[in-house]
């Protein structure tokens, strides 16, 4: 029997993309869109607050997420779809991808002796999750990307020329034009220009300076057609033991805290869903994460450790040779856990303070005899008075 059927229009999520060079308008016109599309607005901020400069003018709630990197955008997008925003402006794109990329040039020179082809393998997989994380939004979304920014020499209508900002393609990754229904040009006048439209209403127009009206246009084009019903999908119930299952959520926390490759995750979810995984599979996960170094925010920074290092200096931890020898260690390498290092506070609070080192005599000890007694003695060399 044949799958085929008769095509029809359903209602559909926007998935818009706005790209141009610094000056072009890209957050402001991505909210005076959303204004015309009258719903929930929040906004992910990768832009140091750029977007709030703007909340006198346009009704949002705001993520200001900080490092943007890809683990963090994708929370924030499932945080949004949590509560419910039926439009979500993430404002950039850009910065997630600059630190992919800085993660690839620091995975290839660590451990793949500066192959960047290998570094990918675990790079890839994130940008493809950022993707899936856009796709899947129940909402709209509009993104904002920066463009490559070039200066080129035109001839204006005098004769004479002048120097012009042109943008080039948006900071992103390679093909992330295909994932979006309509794509946005701005130049630095305020100029779109619509190079992709789904919608077929705008293909190939320059609009200036787009505002509510075409975001309202949009909402009527999305919102005809045959109504789509959306299943909630339901977790699969854990098949494990109240007390294994304990372990692993432990064990994802914690491996949460480091550097993992994607792999790392993919490998324990296939054998959690084949029955495979036990205790001492789970050990094995939990050693290995240790070869892998600590994610930043999870690292104590070097003041902290400072600070704890200088503690030391006024209890007596002589009685506590394990201390003893994980302070002398943490000087060495100035790098531990912040968790770790509060655990090494901990311990040190039950250490006997230092008594201080006697100096002179004690009060209660009797002064020694010298057998003499002091007496003054008048001085006979100049007469009284001359001084």
């Amino acid at each position: 029997m044949s799958g085929f059927k008769k095509a029809t229009k359903k209602q559909a999520k926007l998935r818009l993309a706005v790209f141009g060079p610094s000056g072009s308008g890209k957050t402001f016109s991505a909210l005076r869109i959303a204004k015309g599309m009258n719903g929930k607005t929040a906004v992910i901020d990768s832009e140091r607050g750029s977007a709030s400069k703007y909340s006198d003018r346009f009704d949002f709630d705001v993520l200001e997420l900080q490092p943007c990197n890809i683990d963090n955008l994708v929370k924030g997008i499932g945080d949004a779809e949590e509560a419910e925003y039926n439009i979500l402006i993430i404002d950039s794109l850009t910065h997630a991808w600059q630190e992919l990329l800085e993660e690839i040039d620091k995975l290839a020179n660590a451990k793949y002796k500066g192959n960047s082809w290998g570094a990918w393998n675990e790079g890839t997989p994130k940008q493809k999750k950022l993707v899936n994380a856009i796709l899947n939004y129940n909402g709209h979304i509009i993104a904002t990307m920066r463009s490559k920014t070039e200066w080129t020499i035109e001839q204006t209508q005098s004769g004479k020329t002048k120097p012009v900002r042109v943008g080039l393609a948006p900071e992103q990754g390679k093909g992330i034009e295909y994932e979006f229904d309509m794509l946005m040009e701005i130049t630095p006048e305020h100029f779109a220009n619509i190079i992709k439209d789904r919608t077929g209403m705008f293909q190939d127009q320059i609009i200036e300076k787009p505002d509510e009206k075409f975001g309202k246009k949009l909402v009527e084009w999305l919102n005809s057609g045959e109504k789509v019903e959306i299943q909630e999908q339901k977790k699969p119930e854990s098949k494990l033991n109240p007390g294994l299952q304990m372990y692993v959520d432990s064990l994802k926390s914690y491996m949460d805290t480091f550097e993992l490759p994607e792999a790392a995750y993919t490998n324990l979810e296939k054998e959690i869903t084949e029955e495979k995984i036990t205790e001492k599979r789970l050990d094995e996960y939990k050693a290995q994460c240790e070869k892998f170094p600590l994610k930043a925010k999870y690292m104590a920074t070097e003041e902290e450790i400072l600070l704890f290092l200088h503690g030391l200096t006024e209890i007596d931890i002589s009685g506590n040779q394990e201390l003893l020898n994980k302070s002398i260690n943490l000087e060495k390498s100035m790098k531990i856990s912040k968790s770790l290092l509060q655990n090494l506070i901990e311990e040190s609070k039950t250490c006997p303070k230092k008594v201080p080192a006697k100096l002179g005599i004690d009060s209660n000890e009797k002064a020694p005899e010298f057998g003499f007694e002091a007496k003054e003695v008048e001085d006979k060399s100049l007469p009284k008075g001359v001084l």
